[in-house]
């Protein structure tokens, strides 16, 4: 779709680790994307006015792959 990814992850990677925050999927739009993800991210995690309105979150927003990333069988773990 052409869209970046940005803001917090909805759940745990491992437990006891929550706070994962992601700015990806730029593409070649990167240069552009990139500094309006950082304000993004940087508003969220203070509390503070978002830069953006409601669609373009809903757009742009970490749930949206949420849902398909977790239905894949987890990486096998490293030991």
């Amino acid at each position: 779709d052409r869209l970046p990814v940005a803001g917090a992850w909805p759940m745990p990677v491992e437990p006891g680790m929550p706070g994962l925050w992601l700015s990806t999927a730029m593409g070649s739009r990167g240069l552009t994307h990139a500094a309006l993800c950082g304000e993004l991210i940087a508003a969220q995690m203070g509390a503070e006015p978002l830069p953006i309105d409601a669609d373009l979150l809903r757009s742009i927003d970490v749930g949206r792959i949420a849902g398909a990333a977790t239905s894949r069988s987890p990486a096998p773990r490293r030991g």
